[in-house]
């Protein structure tokens, strides 16, 4: 998906804190650079821990980088010995152990519209959570509100109701990757799919109150 990101204004930029263009990309284009993405195109060979592309391909692995940088860093600090921790980048977080003073960490999940819901505290000791949001990342074009989040089956962002999605996992790589899944879906598919797959989820709609899954439930303390 990495060319169709760029081409929405939403990759690598000549200076990183350079606002949106607030350009959208011709209709045209968006077919053209659909046609040349997809998952279907890679060959992965597990044996030799390998991946090819047949060319053409731009990989964007914003979608569980953090995940894996915070996974990467908390095996670090637990093979130093830490006994407990929480670490956090960028809102995609894991914890380990205790508090110092002792009990479970308090942990305030974001994502969506604080103004618009309550904020969503759990307390938990050995938990990842990653949470997908288009309340930073986005731009306006001819009154038209565009999430950075992209639909890989169309090529255009997502436009459903949905403001966040917060997944629970063993690993925040692996909720990285849920999150974003899961708010590709939207709302009604997405519950479906993090239901079947038994997934640890909240979802966060600008028109409704959150909804939590069964796995969410049984997984948090409070």
């Amino acid at each position: 998906m990495g060319a169709l990101v760029s081409l929405w204004g939403f990759g690598p930029r000549a200076a990183p804190l350079a606002p949106h263009s607030g350009v959208r990309p011709d209709a045209r284009r968006i077919e053209e650079w659909l046609a040349a993405t997809g998952h279907e195109r890679l060959n992965w060979k597990a044996g030799m821990q390998r991946i090819r592309q047949p060319g053409g391909l731009r990989l964007d692995l914003c979608g569980i980088a953090k995940g894996f940088a915070v996974d990467a860093v908390v095996r670090a600090l637990q093979l130093s010995g830490w006994p407990g921790g929480l670490f956090d980048i960028g809102g995609e977080l894991r914890s380990w152990g205790e508090k110092p003073q002792g009990g479970a960490w308090q942990v305030r999940l974001g994502g969506h519209d604080e103004a618009m819901q309550a904020p969503l505290v759990v307390a938990v000791r050995n938990a990842a959570f990653a949470t997908s949001g288009d309340r930073w990342h986005h731009f306006f074009a001819d009154g038209q509100r565009y999430s950075h989040t992209l639909d890989p089956r169309t090529g255009w962002p997502i436009t459903h109701s949905l403001a966040s999605v917060t997944v629970r996992h063993d690993e925040c790589m692996h909720a990285d990757a849920l999150a974003t899944v899961l708010t590709v879906l939207g709302a009604v598919q997405g519950m479906a799919f993090a239901r079947a797959h038994d997934v640890a989820a909240v979802f966060c709609d600008r028109e409704s109150p959150p909804r939590m899954t069964p796995a969410w439930k049984a997984h948090l303390e409070s």
